[in-house]
């Protein structure tokens, strides 16, 4: 790994120059997002429509997807183990190692109606880690597990330098920051040789601003390995990687991540910083990173962004506040990114900028057309969750993407 530096570049930037680039290299513009989508949609729906650990497909309908509705949690006394089994009659139960709480079992949620009659306290928003004990069986040596499932930091960072030992003339792994915890921000670059000094158009797929939305860590990862797959069986995907600089970062929040993971799936959403009292982590702390951007930063009116310190959309104490925004800011400054890629869930939508609800857009504009053409061209098996372009899905301020079209024209959605 090698740590990131960034040059200084000029600070000229506006739509005239961008429109020049996006003009000359639009047709391959054009190529590269609508693989890369087909690939983020294809693991959308295989995320959507399959229940964990069961490998059974729903199409059509709203499956299962929410733990809750699978797994619950109790707490039960050593001494009371015994007469449980026998009063319940439950046998599926586990056993977890909670990290405040003893004797806690993990049973199916169709017990959960049954345990609040006899007295037990179903436990809410348990770590993660308690939801999917198993992800600790797939961190050994076989690169096959690292894949199979959700992913935490730990697992990410072997992916991603895995890709970089088997792609050595293609990938390369860089640290381009550090976070509030002081836990390394890491990126892969794609790209034909990619330890030389290239001019090449780069272009940016990020995932987990928010670090209690797993499954775009997943789209991040597999759109790039897709891509270096094909850097040896050949295609459009390999003038891709020799053309263009692809940058691909799965965790922008690690510190978000490891929270979801090891203390609350109630927390996660933001970052570590410590913004309420008493001194010390607690469940309303941090900063909501895609809040965090210096565009129109807390100007987009009521519900845009919070101003409380331990409401899920709390912005920060200033623009660009947060080691994580910082981190992203520079590479986006050196890179100059024609296009990005901004991967969140809970919606099957495409958002095209500006985002902000009271600024307009340049019109007409080719991004709606690029975004209407991706969604178009993609079929979702959950009919109740048909892929869309809108502006928005709710008001918002400070985001990386209009950050990004608005100082360097960079397509981003």
């Amino acid at each position: 790994m090698q740590q990131f530096s960034f040059c200084n570049l000029s600070q000229e930037s506006n739509h005239t120059i961008q429109y020049k680039i996006l003009r000359k290299i639009s047709f391959n513009c054009m190529l590269l997002l609508l693989p890369l989508w087909f690939i983020s949609f294809t693991l959308l729906l295989q995320c959507t429509t399959t229940i964990e650990g069961t490998g059974e497909v729903i199409y059509g309908k709203r499956p299962d997807v929410h733990w809750y509705e699978i797994w619950s949690f109790v707490s039960i006394p050593s001494d009371e183990l015994a007469s449980f089994k026998k009063r319940s009659g439950i046998s599926e139960h586990e056993m977890m190692n909670h990290p405040e709480k003893p004797n806690v079992y993990r049973v199916p949620a169709k017990y959960q109606n049954e345990l609040k009659k006899m007295g037990y306290n179903i436990l809410k928003d348990p770590p993660f880690k308690l939801v999917f004990p198993e992800i600790n069986q797939r961190k050994g040596n076989n690169a096959r597990d690292w894949w199979n499932g959700y992913k935490d930091e730990e697992l990410t960072i072997k992916i991603l330098y895995d890709l970089e030992k088997r792609y050595p003339h293609y990938a390369k792994v860089y640290e381009i920051g550090i976070s509030t915890e002081h836990r390394p921000i890491h990126a892969l670059l794609i790209t034909k040789d990619p330890g030389k000094e290239w001019d090449r158009p780069a272009f940016l797929i990020n995932g987990a601003h928010h670090g209690n939305e797993l499954i775009s860590i997943d789209y991040v990862l597999h759109a790039a390995k897709e891509i270096l797959s094909h850097t040896e069986s050949g295609g459009e995907l390999k003038k891709y990687a020799d053309q263009f600089e692809i940058w691909f970062v799965p965790i922008v929040n690690p510190d978000g991540v490891n929270i979801f993971w090891n203390r609350t799936t109630a927390s996660g959403r933001k970052n570590a910083r410590d913004t309420t009292q008493p001194n010390g982590w607690n469940i309303g702390d941090g900063v909501d990173l895609n809040r965090n951007y210096p565009f129109y930063f807390a100007k987009g009116g009521k519900n845009a962004s919070s101003n409380d310190p331990s409401h899920y959309t709390y912005r920060g104490p200033k623009e660009a506040s947060e080691p994580e925004t910082k981190a992203m800011m520079d590479l986006a400054e050196d890179k100059r990114f024609v296009v990005a890629l901004s991967f969140h869930t809970f919606a099957t939508k495409v958002l095209v900028p500006y985002t902000m609800t009271t600024t307009m857009s340049p019109y007409p504009t080719h991004l709606w057309k690029m975004a209407k053409r991706m969604t178009g061209s993609a079929k979702s098996e959950r009919s109740d969750k048909p892929y869309v372009t809108v502006k928005n899905l709710y008001p918002v301020d400070g985001t990386d993407q209009d950050w990004l079209y608005y100082k360097y024209g960079t397509s981003a959605f």
